[in-house]
């Protein structure tokens, strides 16, 4: 007697897969600016009577009077208009991300059945080997995983931007600061010969140099 097998699926075949990561930082790279461009016109124009603001700069200085404080004021400024924009884009988009509940993650890719932390960083530094900024004391607790959005605002809009992530940050972080020094900030950097394969960019440029990459906004 000949059997018949029969294997029947139990997969749903009208479920798409998940977006993958990088389909979602793509679409996080195209979104964002945007949104932060919104809502930066939105505080411009709160309806009070005797606050206005002019421009983002201006509500930069009333925020931070030194000067010297001013980028780094900014940067937190933006950091949390870009959480409120990832937040509205992974609903619209679906996008297979969720809040990240442990120390040193913000986020964390749970699509195509991967678990994937991911550390967020703002910078609104200069173009150089900086590619961002972080605190010195919590260099013990960084994931692998870091995805950096760098930009420069001119005329209340993002004017410049840059999306990268950078793989194997952990090591980065401890190895190229000094946690024996005096400052409280440490700097995610890149070096050239061993470290350009880490380096995934989603818009802007980077340009291997003789000890460390130089990370490059694209205007928009």
């Amino acid at each position: 007697m000949m059997w018949t097998i029969i294997i029947v699926s139990t997969r749903d075949p009208m479920k798409l897969r998940d977006k993958t990561l990088q389909d979602s930082i793509e679409i996080l790279n195209r979104e964002i600016p945007s949104r932060v461009d919104t809502l930066i016109t939105h505080f411009r124009k709160l309806p009070l009577k005797y606050v206005t603001i002019k421009d983002f700069h201006q509500l930069v200085s009333d925020n931070e009077s030194d000067t010297k404080q001013q980028t780094q004021s900014g940067t937190k400024i933006i950091q949390n208009w870009v959480n409120l924009a990832i937040t509205d884009i992974i609903n619209e988009f679906k996008l297979p991300i969720k809040g990240a509940d442990e120390k040193g993650s913000d986020l964390r890719y749970v699509g195509n059945n991967q678990d994937t932390p991911i550390e967020v960083k703002c910078s609104g530094g200069k173009d150089g080997a900086t590619a961002c900024i972080g605190n010195l004391k919590v260099l013990d607790s960084k994931c692998e995983l870091t995805l950096v959005f760098r930009f420069e605002v001119s005329d209340n809009r993002i004017a410049k931007w840059q999306t990268l992530t950078i793989d194997g940050s952990a090591r980065k972080w401890t190895e190229y600061n000094d946690q024996s020094g005096s400052s409280n900030f440490s700097a995610l950097k890149c070096k050239s010969d061993i470290d350009f394969q880490d380096i995934t960019v989603y818009s802007g440029d980077v340009k291997p140099n003789s000890t460390w990459v130089k990370f490059i906004k694209e205007a928009r």
